[in-house]
């Protein structure tokens, strides 16, 4: 069985790993946050030609443009995941003890893009399912509301809408939580394949989606202060979110797991399984103590880098 710590640890312990580290990391989500703005404009720009267009009763240059624009948000928005992806890294790097910089945040481009970006299309053939659910639960709903008449029609359809939007958020959820070591997997194993790592983070998550809904839920005054702040306090409580979920898979993954084969975290290690020589975790260290000499510890934490077959 696993241990894992409580909310409150993790949100301590996510503290302590990013004391020191603040200045890096706010100043890369400012980076991030700029890029992502002036990625944005592209559509905006598509979006108004086509309502522009379409005031002015022309027809064919608001479909073209449609069909030019979905190709370019798809792309746009693989950038942002490959962004996103570097984001993430950063925080990744410095809660195992790691620098962390802002060259980083372009961390995807250079590592395997193409597996950052069919995880992307993973998580998009998950979530149909759901989006065809509402479709058809709204689209049922709208039929009783709308043509049918009679007040049963129009209780059944609101019902019916209510149920779709229900199943429609659970499974976003579940999903979400399902695959949300993905990309932590990703950075440990960077020649595994987009569709091995999802379904091992699947496997890794079984049993503990509603743990981490919880911990999830124990930010939600923080949540509520970033609304009231504008957005600005974001900047400081979403390296804390990001920090605590690493540490949250740090204990997954160093937990007594019979798929798993765990080494020590050696401090250096690039990420790919270079800096360090292979040990044995049970090997006793020069010292003669048998504490493991290739962990790095900090209060009750022991940092492990996972590597799996």
């Amino acid at each position: 069985m696993r241990y894992m710590r409580s909310a409150k640890e993790y949100r301590m312990s996510a503290k302590e790993r990013l004391a020191g580290n603040y200045g890096t990391v706010i100043g890369v989500y400012l980076i991030y946050t700029i890029i992502v703005s002036v990625l944005s404009i592209p559509t905006s720009i598509f979006s108004s030609f086509t309502s522009f267009f379409t005031s002015m009763d022309l027809t064919v240059l608001p479909i073209v443009i449609s069909l030019i624009s979905i190709p370019v948000s798809l792309i746009l928005s693989a950038v942002n995941v490959v962004l996103t992806v570097g984001l993430t890294k950063v925080t990744f790097d410095i809660v195992r003890g790691k620098r962390g910089d802002i060259i980083t945040l372009f961390y995807g481009f250079s590592h395997n893009v193409m597996t950052v970006v069919c995880i992307y299309f993973w998580v998009i053939l998950y979530i149909l399912p759901a989006i065809g659910i509402l479709a058809v639960g709204g689209g049922v709903s709208i039929v009783l509301l709308v043509i049918m008449d009679g007040t049963a029609f129009i209780i059944a359809g609101v019902v019916l809408f209510v149920i779709s939007l229900i199943a429609y958020v659970g499974w976003i959820m579940v999903i979400s939580y399902a695959i949300s070591m993905t990309y932590f997997l990703y950075y440990d194993n960077p020649g595994m394949k987009a569709g091995e790592l999802v379904k091992m983070s699947m496997r890794l998550m079984k049993g503990y989606k509603l743990r981490l809904f919880r911990l999830n839920l124990s930010y939600l005054g923080y949540y509520l202060l970033g609304v009231l702040s504008c957005g600005l306090a974001f900047l400081w409580i979403s390296p804390n979110v990001t920090a605590a979920t690493v540490l949250f898979y740090e204990d997954l993954i160093s937990a007594d797991d019979p798929d798993a084969k765990v080494r020590p975290f050696i401090p250096g290690d690039d990420g790919n399984g270079n800096g360090g020589s292979e040990v044995n975790e049970n090997s006793p260290s020069d010292s003669g103590t048998g504490d493991d000499p290739y962990s790095k510890e900090s209060g009750d934490t022991v940092y492990h880098q996972n590597y799996w077959n």
